[in-house]
Formats: C-alpha cells, sequence, structure tokens
C-alpha cells in the first residue's frame, strides 16, 4: 500500500510542472504572435518608415503624438512578452518590479491615445479613407479607451490571484490588438482578419476548457466586457450621434 501510495504521489508531482508548463506556454506564445503581428501590421507605416520605399498605402506625416502613441503601443506588447516569459521562468519577482513599469505605459496609453483619435479624423478623411471607416476606427478606439483600463486596473487589484490576473491582462491585450492591429493586417497586408476581438475571446475560452475544463470567471467577466464595448462601440459609429461627432471633428 505504502508503495502505491508513494506511486501516486509520484504521479502527482510529476503532473504538476507539465499542466503549469502548458499554462505558461499559452500565455508566451499567444503574447510573442500578438507582437509578431503587431510588427508586421505596422511595419510599413511606422516601423519601417525611415527604409523607403514605403508601399502604397495612405499615410500622413509621423507627427510627435502619433510617435509617442507607437512606441507607447509596441512598449506594452513588449512588456506583455517579457512578463510572460518571467512568470514562465518563475521569476515571479522580476514580474512585480516591471509591473510598475507596466503600469505607467498603460497610464501614458490612456493619456495619449484621445489625442491621437481625435486627431485621427481629419487626417483620416484627408488621406481618402472613407468616412464609414472612419467612425469604425474612432468609436472602437473610444470603447478601448474604456475597456482597457478597467481591465488593467482590475487586474493589478487581483494580482494576487494569478489566475485571474493573467486572463485580465491578457484580455486587456485583445481589446488594444483587435481594431487597429487587425484592421492593418486585413486591408493593407491582405491577412484574412483571424485575430478578430471574438476569435481572441474565444482563444481564452477554449484554453480555459482545455486546462480547468471549465470558463474561468475573469475570463467570462471579462469577455463580455470586451464584446459588449465593442458592439456598442459598432452601434454608436452607425448612430446619428456618431455621424454628428465625425462631422464636428473634420
Amino acid at each position: 500500500m505504502n508503495a502505491t501510495i508513494e506511486t501516486e504521489s509520484q504521479s502527482v508531482t510529476l503532473s504538476a510542472p507539465t499542466v503549469a508548463q502548458r499554462s505558461h506556454a499559452f500565455f508566451v506564445v499567444v503574447a510573442f504572435t500578438m507582437f509578431a503581428a503587431l510588427l508586421a501590421a505596422f511595419g510599413p507605416t511606422f516601423f519601417l518608415r525611415p527604409f523607403p520605399p514605403v508601399p502604397p498605402i495612405p499615410v500622413g506625416p509621423l507627427t510627435p503624438y502619433i510617435t509617442i502613441h507607437g512606441v507607447v503601443l509596441t512598449a506594452w506588447f513588449a512588456l506583455f512578452c517579457a512578463q510572460t516569459c518571467l512568470v514562465a521562468a518563475g521569476r515571479t519577482d522580476l514580474h512585480r518590479r516591471l509591473g510598475v513599469v507596466a503600469v505607467i505605459v498603460a497610464i501614458a496609453f490612456v493619456v495619449i491615445t484621445p489625442v491621437v483619435n481625435f486627431q485621427f479624423v481629419p487626417r483620416a478623411l484627408a488621406l481618402g479613407v472613407d468616412v464609414s471607416r472612419v467612425r469604425s476606427m474612432v468609436f472602437g478606439n473610444l470603447g478601448t479607451l474604456i475597456v482597457f483600463p478597467v481591465l488593467v486596473a482590475t487586474a493589478v487589484k487581483l494580482r494576487s490571484q494569478p489566475e485571474s490576473h493573467k486572463r485580465l491582462m491578457l484580455l486587456a491585450c485583445f481589446s488594444l490588438f483587435a481594431g487597429p492591429a487587425t484592421d492593418r493586417l486585413t486591408q493593407y497586408l491582405g491577412i484574412h482578419d483571424w485575430f478578430n476581438l471574438p476569435f481572441l475571446v474565444a482563444l481564452l475560452v477554449g484554453y480555459d476548457l482545455c486546462t480547468i475544463k471549465r470558463v474561468h470567471s475573469a475570463t467570462s467577466n471579462g469577455g463580455l466586457l470586451v464584446l459588449g464595448v465593442r458592439l456598442l462601440s459598432t452601434y454608436f459609429a452607425t448612430s446619428e450621434m456618431g455621424r454628428a461627432l465625425i462631422d464636428a471633428l473634420r
């Protein structure tokens, strides 16, 4: 009996790290996939601008506020990649320290994005972008300005609960990524829009079902918030109020 108990105990001890490793691998792979897609999406219009020729994409000059916005957004996703790697390596001490920097970057994003968003309207219309697409992007970004800080603030508050924390942070990244980046991947690079918001949320739901056999409350609540606000953004983009706002910002 003792041998049986020892064998079962050993089996549990050996299987636990495997589950943890798979969990870490999911977040690391998703983080780096988003970062790579971000570089590809904004490469022609931002990262590779100093190296002509620029593809025939309607772009304006890189103003200081757009440059700051691009640097902050890139820093956020780079930090997210670093944070997932630190957790996977067991360096939660460094993860917590770097978390302070991530919060500062998140605040910077929330501060600079409204400037970029409203300046985007006359800039995009001058470049010949369809007004309906402009409305969609502006209200999508406004929705992100609601969802992103709520998810990040909640994740920081629940930092002592790793399972909730990491899911909320991933959903915050999804809210940033699905929109500007996916739009450019589809419109400019001809890549099918696999990375749309419902797919990304479903990806996290699938992860939950495979690992804990249920949908985690952070996934369900955060996912409903992300998708709900995106639906509201789509509605307001096509409403009379949406048209009036865009006309006022021309």
